[in-house]
């Protein structure tokens, strides 16, 4: 059989039943670009599938409470093992991060206070990657408390841990 959309000989196995003469390949890739230039409609579509399936709704409701239980339960054991109470351990280890890291907490204030004052203005977009949301502040040097690169989450994860390779 041959492909309408890339004109290419193929078997019939790489065909859908209901591709109308479209390949799978093409098929899918021109559903892709049809979600992503019409993403109202999509959203919409979805929407509507959603409304008319509630079977599909309970189902995700059961995996998301299958996924809590067993987070819940890994979690218990991980502390368990480490001999730790999250709760309470966690202001304490945050206490303890502060007293060996007085230089990075001055730094953090300063920024916070710099910001809460205009003295800096936390931008919108990534400086690396311009994706727009929740942006961060990275410290190159904390001895420049002012001196800041804003990064999102996963720019500012891939800094880190190129950092900690170079070491």
């Amino acid at each position: 059989m041959r492909c309408k959309t890339c004109k290419l000989e193929k078997t019939t196995s790489e065909f859908y039943s209901y591709g109308y003469g479209t390949c799978k390949t093409c098929f899918t890739e021109r559903n892709r670009n049809w979600r992503k230039n019409n993403p109202e409609k999509q959203r919409e579509s979805y929407r509507l599938y959603v409304k008319n399936h509630p079977e599909l709704r309970l189902a995700r409701q059961k995996a998301r409470i299958k996924n809590r239980t067993h987070r819940r339960e890994y979690m218990r054991e991980y502390y368990r093992i480490k001999g730790k109470i999250r709760a309470m351990d966690y202001s304490a280890t945050n206490r303890e991060w502060q007293k060996q890291n007085p230089e990075k907490v001055a730094t953090h204030m300063a920024v916070k206070k710099a910001v809460k004052q205009s003295i800096l203005v936390r931008p919108t977009k990534c400086s690396q990657c311009a994706f727009s949301g929740r942006i961060q502040g990275h410290h190159s040097d904390y001895s420049k408390p002012l001196e800041i690169e804003w990064l999102c989450f996963s720019c500012h994860r891939l800094k880190h841990s190129l950092l900690t390779e170079n070491k």
